[in-house]
């Protein structure tokens, strides 16, 4: 089964069992929904892109052994082609603006569609008579869509020999039916795209038979399971009508009940990509023998992705569920673009990279597909207008103005126009903002879930101080002013449930390694000995920093707000080891940067940061008995505690052979295809560098 699917319509009907033996995950929810004995659930809800035809196809399958009739014939779900006949609705008045009519509509179809397939369809008269006649006609989506062409009058002789025909040959059904009904969101939002629709109080009407159409179904299909429960009708509702009509309508408890309202964990689609990656061709890995699935698929080296702006560090798999939306069909899609970068060549850069592309893509086919819904947005107006990913309240207001006016102008209008496009971002999840968690009240990034906000309202947008560009819209904006990448945010990472920081402290970090290791090693009592003897040295020396332990028996990891107190640490460290009776020495690499760090006292330990990544590169290039820190670390230094007392040197070319040098700054990147990590380097030789007169430099 080939992976990483992206639209269930790419899907044959012979490769769905093994689909759904392999690809398909399997919450509890989804699970309990696919259960052949489960029919209370008859209604699936979910945004775009979450599979609510895929869970329709699949759950048809599953109900092969128990349901003699399965509907449509010919196809796995039913769906409406062509544009719908609405050149009548004026005639109808206000009929069409009801619930009641479209439930009806549906109900008709329903029925008729049912009927005719059993060949028990009663004598009917007036219009519903050519329906029945005519044997094109027997699917009930291609029924809905007569019966819309029907004129006002058509319809009420129509609703009344459905009361007084169809319903009671309904209510004598013994067999057992299922029908399974998908996409009547897509056939009037097509509609909406074309042409066919003309200025903006023609489309609106035709916004609310999008929605209308949609609880007609819902409706259709409780009432008609209620008369007769030997027929199931299984519907697909888009979530935006669910949080809209179901839960104002007084039924809308029953109707919830009746319906599965998909949703997906951070682990769910983290699952997703683990089973997509799982049946992947041995030639797309990059470590085909590997037992982690991401290392197999990424390689070690691009399993984390380091933000340069930030420090921060998170998997690869937070990064890619960060930039989609969360829906399943962009987890897909962004997979099927990584699998095909050359494993040879599918590097941490280049897997960032594809992400970022293919998340912009995402994020433009969302506008496009949600356009019908977005009246007055223009993206080219309002991207040119955004200059950061983090805007305060009060330039949303004022941008929110001038986007108005500029709209307007480009529309030949005088007076500006309220066209609320922040609030259909915030809609569409494009927008989030800081808000307080309600358990822990601490500051959180939210970003709404697509289809969690009803589209008809303009009064959405929470009252926040702070509101957050969602991260695949990044390379979208940038596209149009690049001067947006200057003004990323430099304290957070942008993401739906990152915390929020409104500062953070700067860390200073030395990675340290023992010199003269292999001589001691061949003593064997030194060689037990000295492990012992390095980790309660490395607890003593660094008894006041914040972070000070050791690893591997001759490393060690020194992190503290204070650049002094840090480096005083490494240099009374490196004075146990040379007066020790193993008479061995250490030299250290150092950064400044933002580190995530857990634990206290002795059990502190730094768990992610830029800084720290750098730190273990410059280490194996510094000469022992010297610290090689960043310029970052000493321009931090000096801006914290000033620059007396601080004394460093620049490196030489030739003392860091291995690293490639570029106007004054070394390249920090590995030779695997890294995007380059340049930075300049200072030398702190000894304790009199640092104004340390307490310990005297020894003699070399």
């Amino acid at each position: 089964m080939k992976p990483w699917v992206v639209d269930a319509k790419d899907i044959e009907p012979e490769d769905l069992d093994q689909f759904s033996g392999q690809l398909l995950h399997l919450n509890n929810q989804i699970a309990d929904f696919l259960d052949p004995v489960t029919t209370e659930e008859v209604l699936v809800i979910a945004p775009k892109g979450f599979g609510k035809t895929l869970l329709l196809k699949a759950k048809r399958q599953s109900m092969r052994e128990r349901y003699r009739t399965i509907l449509p014939e010919r196809a796995l779900v039913d769906k409406p082609s062509a544009n719908p006949d609405l050149m009548s609705h004026r005639e109808y008045g206000s009929v069409r603006e009801t619930e009641a009519y479209w439930k009806a509509l549906w109900s008709i179809a329903l029925t008729l569609a049912v009927e005719k397939h059993l060949g028990i369809c009663p004598e009917l008269s007036g219009p519903l008579e050519k329906v029945v006649r005519n044997e094109n006609l027997r699917s009930a989506c291609d029924l809905f869509t007569s019966l819309l062409a029907f004129s006002r009058d058509a319809y009420f002789t129509a609703f009344k020999d459905y009361v007084t025909h169809l319903l009671p040959v309904f209510r004598r059904i013994h067999t057992s039916v299922a029908m399974f009904i998908d996409n009547i969101d897509e056939y009037f939002e097509d509609f909406l795209a074309s042409d066919l629709v003309e200025g903006d109080e023609q489309r609106g009407i035709y916004r609310s038979y999008w929605h209308f159409a949609q609880v007609g179904i819902a409706l259709a299909a409780r009432d008609l399971h209620a008369i007769n429960n030997h027929v199931k009708i299984f519907a697909s509702i888009r979530k935006e009508v669910f949080q809209r009509s179901f839960l104002g309508n007084p039924l809308g408890l029953q109707l919830a009940g009746s319906a599965l309202d998909l949703q997906y964990s951070h682990e769910d689609l983290l699952e997703i990509i683990r089973k997509n990656i799982e049946v992947e061709r041995k030639r797309s890995l990059v470590e085909p023998a590997a037992r982690d699935a991401w290392v197999r698929f990424f390689g070690h080296d691009a399993t984390r992705i380091v933000h340069q702006s930030t420090g921060d560090e998170e998997s690869v798999g937070a990064f890619w569920i960060r930039h989609t939306f969360r829906r399943p069909r962009d987890i897909a899609f962004i997979g099927r673009d990584l699998a095909a970068i050359d494993p040879r060549r599918r590097t941490r850069q280049a897997v960032r990279q594809q992400i970022t592309r293919s998340a912009a893509a995402i994020a433009q086919g969302v506008i496009t597909e949600m356009s019908p819904h977005l009246p007055q947005f223009d993206r080219e107006i309002l991207f040119r207008l955004i200059r950061s990913n983090v805007i305060a309240r009060s330039e949303l207001e004022g941008l929110s103005a001038q986007y108005d006016r500029l709209f307007s102008n480009k529309q030949g209008g005088s007076d500006p126009v309220p066209c609320h496009v922040f609030a259909n971002m915030f809609k569409i999840g494009l927008l989030g903002y800081v808000g307080i968690h309600p358990e822990t009240a601490e500051l959180v990034q939210y970003f709404r879930y697509p289809g969690e906000v009803p589209l008809d309202r303009d009064d959405v947008l929470p009252d926040a101080e702070h509101f957050l560009i969602h991260p695949s819209l990044d390379l979208v904006i940038g596209s149009y002013g690049p001067g947006y990448f200057r003004h990323l945010d430099k304290l957070n990472v942008i993401g739906a449930e990152r915390p929020w920081r409104v500062a953070r402290e700067i860390q200073f970090v030395l990675k340290g390694d023992v010199r003269g290791l292999g001589a001691i090693l061949q003593d064997p009592v030194a060689g037990a000995s000295f492990p012992t003897f390095f980790a309660e040295a490395v607890n003593e020396c660094g008894r006041d920093v914040a972070v000070a332990y050791a690893s591997d028996g001759d490393a060690v990891l020194l992190v503290d707000p204070n650049p002094r107190q840090v480096v005083m640490a490494a240099l009374a460290l490196r004075q146990r080891l040379l007066r020790s009776a193993y008479g061995c020495d250490i030299r250290f690499g150092g950064d400044a940067g933002f580190v995530e760090i857990s634990g206290e006292g002795a059990d502190a330990r730094a768990r992610t940061g830029l800084s720290l990544m750098v730190a273990a590169r410059l280490e194996p290039h510094a000469a022992p008995g010297t610290i090689l820190v960043t310029g970052q670390f000493v321009d931090a230094w000096r801006e914290l505690l000033g620059a007396s007392g601080l004394h460093t040197r620049p490196v030489e070319p030739h003392e860091v052979p291995e690293l490639r040098e570029s106007d004054g700054r070394f390249d920090l990147a590995k030779p695997s295809g890294e995007a380059p990590m340049l930075r300049r380097l200072r030398v702190i030789d000894g304790p009199d560098s640092v104004g340390y007169p307490g310990i005297s430099r020894p003699h070399e």
